[in-house]
């Protein structure tokens, strides 16, 4: 009995689909992988071209065609096609006049003819470069193109000196005065001067600052200066510079201001500045004053005040201190005395300490009180820079009465005369009383005697009357 072969199998529908699919993306890879191949191999001959308009020169970021050593300039070059083919491979070489600078590949690939173009670019530092003029070329090269004449193309670059500033005022120092107000602001004038042989536009910041702390604002804060080339010639922006000069500004003890200009861009530092002084007129001003003011003392007491004396000017000053009114009061029987009549040197913002001494009179008084008043004074002596100051302050002592026991005998005393006035006048008083009524016409004169006499006597004779007397 023989073997029988085996027959064949149906396929399915779901196998089949895979193996299509599987075909498909397989398709795919392959194609992805030969067109990168495809348009790197060169499609035909290129016509390359440039012309000046294609060479353009950035001088800080804007087109120029001038500019001064240390400033960074950009060449950028455009590429055309005039027949659109593939020229990958171009690079772009760059000369200054005869010196070459170096090459770089062209970047972007074109679509037609003089529809797309490629680009290069070269950044160069002029730092090194002589002043003059110089021929700045480019040339494109590739390895298809079939026509090299209009491969050539540039322009000019002129290098000038670089500028020149230098800042000035009007004075090199001024006087400013206070006078004991919060503050003042003091305005100064001055200008910056520029040179620079290259036509354009300079911007020239200004800025102020000041020393010992004092705010310094320059208005305005930046010049314009605008120039044609037509030679070197300095140019001057003007400006002020507004100090705020505190109250308390001491007059020895100046103050520096700086202006500093500075070009803005250009490539460089270029810095100028120029310094004023600033001083303040010296000027006196005391003050007095005391935590004791008023006080109170009995019979040869004496008081002592403490006085405080305070120099509120701005410079160092010699001041003498006395009571304004010691005659008024010495000749009351007051003794005054100061501790320091004289005072030395006196710093601006110091203060010193001077003892008055008041002893009261020694007159007895019955008097409740009294009051005083010394009036202290204190004087700067003037000079050919400023004038004399002074300044007074009262001071108000009371004298008062005995003392208690004194004032209780003193009572005492009155009491006891005043009962004994009131006895003796009663006295007399009782006395005129009882005499006059017993008889008398005034009270107090002896007894008249014809009364007596006449009772003596007796009645006289009768006479007898006639008719018709009455």
């Amino acid at each position: 009995m023989t073997a029988q072969p085996a027959l064949p199998q149906p396929v399915s529908c779901g196998s089949m689909t895979f193996a299509v699919v599987m075909a498909a993306v397989m398709g795919a890879l392959a194609l992805a992988l030969v067109a990168p191949c495809a348009e790197a191999q060169p499609a035909g001959p290129v016509d390359l071209y440039l012309t000046e308009e294609d060479v353009v020169i950035l001088v800080e970021g804007f087109p120029s065609s001038h500019a001064v050593p240390g400033e960074t300039i950009v060449i950028n070059v455009t590429i055309h096609d005039a027949i659109g083919g593939n020229f990958s491979g171009a690079t772009v070489s760059f000369f200054d006049n005869d010196a070459y600078l170096g090459n770089i590949p062209a970047s972007g690939i074109p679509g037609g003819p003089g529809t797309r173009s490629c680009f290069a670019r070269l950044i160069l530092d002029t730092t090194a470069m002589a002043g003059g003029v110089h021929a700045m070329r480019v040339e494109v090269k590739a390895e298809n193109d079939i026509n090299a004449s209009n491969n050539v193309a540039g322009t000019n670059l002129t290098i000038y000196d670089r500028p020149s500033l230098r800042v000035r005022f009007l004075q090199a120092s001024a006087e400013v005065a206070v006078d004991n107000a919060a503050h003042v602001t003091a305005v100064i004038s001055g200008s910056v001067e520029v040179q620079s042989p290259e036509p354009g536009e300079l911007i020239v910041d200004v800025l102020a600052s000041a020393g010992l702390g004092w705010v310094s604002v320059c208005s305005p804060n930046y010049i314009r200066y605008y120039f044609d080339g037509g030679g070197p010639g300095w140019i001057a922006g003007n400006f002020m510079v507004h100090t705020v000069v505190p109250g308390d500004a001491r007059a020895d003890v100046p103050c520096n201001l700086t202006v500093h200009a500075n070009i803005l861009g250009k490539g460089g530092t270029y810095e100028a500045s120029g310094n004023f002084t600033l001083k303040v007129k010296p000027y006196d001003s005391l003050v007095i004053s005391t935590t004791r003011s008023y006080q109170q003392i009995g019979q040869k007491e004496t008081a002592i005040v403490p006085v405080r004396v305070h120099n509120a000017g701005n410079r160092a000053c010699n001041c003498t201190l006395g009571v304004k009114n010691i005659e008024d009061l010495e000749s009351d029987g007051w003794k005054i005395s100061v501790s320091n009549r004289s005072l030395e040197a006196l710093a601006p913002g110091e203060s010193r300490m001077v003892n008055i001494t008041a002893r009261s009179p020694e007159q007895f008084s019955l008097y409740v009180s009294k009051p005083s008043l010394l009036i202290v004074n204190v004087s700067s002596a003037g000079d050919g820079n400023r004038t004399a100051a002074g300044a007074e302050y009262g001071i108000v002592i009371y004298r008062h009465g005995p003392a208690g026991p004194v004032c209780f005998a003193l009572s005492l005393i009155m009491i006891a005369l005043v009962t004994v006035m009131m006895y003796y006048f009663y006295k007399g008083w009782t006395d005129r009383v009882a005499k006059g009524q017993s008889g008398g016409k005034d009270a107090g004169m002896p007894p008249s005697k014809a009364p007596q006499l006449a009772a003596n006597k007796g009645p006289g004779p009768v006479k007898d009357k006639k008719p018709g007397d009455r």
